[in-house]
């Protein structure tokens, strides 16, 4: 072959790989923006869920107080009521 048709091809061949590399680098950032976002929001609502589970556990405790069974009962069968309602 002669050299402008072998330069013209390795042209051609070296434009693709840089595209495909070029592409798959934009995956990765694309990906690790998306897991930063994800543990980020998984955070927030482990820390959410455990201050609502706090928060019953608290209520729970409260009912603990009363005088008798059927009223400690009754407290805390509202109180799951109100914690599964928020969930």
């Amino acid at each position: 072959m002669n050299a402008p048709a072998m330069q013209a091809r390795i042209s051609r061949t070296q434009g693709w790989r840089v595209a495909v590399i070029a592409a798959l680098i934009g995956l990765v950032v694309m990906l690790a923006a998306t897991m930063a976002w994800l543990v980020g929001y998984q955070v927030e609502a482990a820390n959410e869920r455990r201050s609502l589970e706090a928060a019953a556990r608290e209520a729970d405790a409260r009912c603990f107080e009363l005088a008798t069974r059927r009223e400690i009962d009754l407290c805390r069968a509202a109180n799951a009521m109100r914690s599964s309602s928020a969930k």
